[in-house]
């Protein structure tokens, strides 16, 4: 069985890595690819969500959108209404971006995404391990 630290460190290490490649990747200002933009700020937030759900909830596997949905709204000592808002709604941006095409998105849309990550760091930044 995994340690707590060790799927919080999985998970994120890999946050990290959506968020240096948001920042080295995706904003090289040369095209525009909004759907991928919003799709790794979600994930970005997937993995940092997870992370503190590891470390702070024991809940060490996360196999589908719904599970973590119900984890959130049973922790809510951890998890706000307002970080579960937030999440949600970036989860639905995400939906489309990646499902319905890039074609249904736009830059809005993605500063939107980046601000839903930003709050969801903001709101979680107690629970995240000094690395």
């Amino acid at each position: 069985m995994e340690r707590s630290t060790d799927v919080y460190n999985i998970h994120y290490n890999q946050y990290l890595h959506n968020k240096n490649f948001i920042s080295k990747g995706i904003n090289n200002q040369c095209e525009n690819f909004y759907d991928w933009e919003i799709t790794v700020d979600f994930y970005a937030a997937k993995h940092l969500i997870e992370a503190v759900l590891s470390l702070q909830c024991g809940i060490h596997e996360v196999c589908t959108h719904q599970d973590r949905s119900r984890y959130l709204n049973n922790n809510n000592t951890v998890f706000s209404r307002r970080l579960i808002t937030k999440y949600n709604s970036l989860q639905s941006i995400s939906r489309t971006a990646r499902y319905r095409g890039a074609t249904m998105v736009d830059e809005d849309d993605s500063l939107q995404a980046q601000n839903l990550l930003e709050d969801i760091e903001f709101e979680l930044k107690s629970y995240i391990l000094a690395s």
